[in-house]
């Protein structure tokens, strides 16, 4: 195998308008002898009641444990464990329930894919760790919870992907303040090595304007180009 894998690079805008919230975000990866992969993203969140753009940083790195049908088992997943560091500058103090302004999350995520059906499906189930409010944007609680994810993935055609994905709300820190459930449906389009993607996000109902704290905004549109070289 190769020592260092060619980068990936990728770009997305997420427009959530029933809370009048444009969410932006570009990043990269790169992979060592198949097993290590590293990245970096960085986030511009722009929420129409908080003054100015809430920047975000992500520091991510990927360890592939077991590889699709290793042990000479066929129906065997791959399985990895992953870091992301995350770092917003929101300003914490605005809200009496976030204690940090960065925090790492940890998971655990097993991958499969089934190619005994008439088209090829890719399954993706894990579990995440984190102490974020609003995955990291408004800062980090002081009490860490683990939430389910997971998607799946139809290739109908060799170019094209239509999926599904969830993941669970946390609640991190004993103030009632948490991060809603939200699910996504995506299509991709494969040109060589770009992929565009087209997603609706669902992220519950919106309640940034009611008074309470902050956990759910409403649903949007997703777009995204990722490129690989």
């Amino acid at each position: 195998c190769s020592v260092v894998g060619k980068p990936n690079i990728g770009a997305w805008h997420i427009s959530l308008p029933d809370s009048d919230i444009k969410w932006d975000a570009a990043g990269f990866n790169l992979s060592f002898y198949n097993r290590l992969e590293i990245g970096y993203s960085h986030e511009w969140v722009d929420i129409d009641i908080i003054p100015g753009v809430i920047d975000k940083n992500n520091f991510s790195a990927k360890v592939n444990l077991i590889t699709e049908g290793a042990f000479g088992l066929p129906y065997m997943p791959a399985v990895s464990v992953g870091i992301i560091h995350k770092r917003t500058n929101f300003d914490v103090k605005s809200l009496p329930f976030v204690d940090d302004k960065s925090s790492e999350d940890y998971y655990l995520v097993a991958t499969k894919t089934i190619t005994v059906l008439p088209i090829p499906v890719v399954l993706n189930a894990g579990i995440l760790s984190t102490e974020g409010h609003v995955r990291g944007v408004l800062g980090f609680g002081n009490d860490r919870d683990e939430g389910f994810f997971g998607n799946i993935e139809f290739i109908p055609m060799e170019n094209l992907i239509v999926g599904w994905e969830y993941q669970q709300g946390s609640e991190v820190d004993d103030s009632g303040a948490n991060t809603h459930s939200l699910w996504e449906a995506h299509v991709a389009w494969m040109i060589n090595d770009l992929t565009l993607i087209a997603a609706y996000c669902h992220t519950g109902s919106e309640n940034l304007y009611s008074g309470g704290i902050p956990s759910a905004f409403g649903d949007g549109l997703v777009v995204s180009a990722q490129y690989a070289f």
